[in-house]
């Protein structure tokens, strides 16, 4: 008997669940949930699409005001996790598509190489748009 349940714990191995919780695309998800911005699956009344818009300096960005940075990021948190998208700042706007509702602090992040595959961060602006009747974020970078 002992030699036969050494052979049935021997043949299954290590089960790994799937967590049903995770997701790529909103097909990935059951239910009528929808595939949040930090690959969960989320009842869609969690869900917000959050538009964000930055300037530079106080105005409008261009190419040349532009150039200063290597690299703009906007994202979405809650103080203890979060994620972050890289954008064209050229654009001046974007869209942080299904991110959770519990995530409302709204940031921009402005960078620039500074060589070794390390960068200098020029500048960080956040708002918290928590009780906010619409999901609009304006945040203006001070670039130097």
């Amino acid at each position: 008997m002992r030699f036969l349940v050494l052979i049935l714990l021997a043949s299954t191995g290590c089960i790994e669940g799937v967590d049903p919780n995770e997701c790529h695309l909103d097909a990935d998800c059951d239910g009528g949930r929808r595939c949040s911005a930090m690959d969960r699956c989320e009842r869609p009344e969690d869900l917000v699409d959050v538009n964000v818009s930055w300037t530079l300096n106080g105005t409008a960005p261009t190419a040349a005001t532009c150039a200063r940075l290597d690299s703009l990021a906007i994202g979405a948190g809650d103080g203890g996790s979060g994620y972050l998208e890289h954008v064209p700042c050229e654009l001046g706007t974007a869209t942080l598509l299904a991110a959770p509702r519990a995530f409302t602090i709204i940031g921009a992040s402005a960078y620039r190489s500074i060589g070794n595959g390390n960068v200098e961060i020029l500048d960080q602006r956040s708002m918290d748009i928590a009780g906010s009747p619409t999901p609009d974020a304006r945040l203006d970078l001070q670039i130097p």
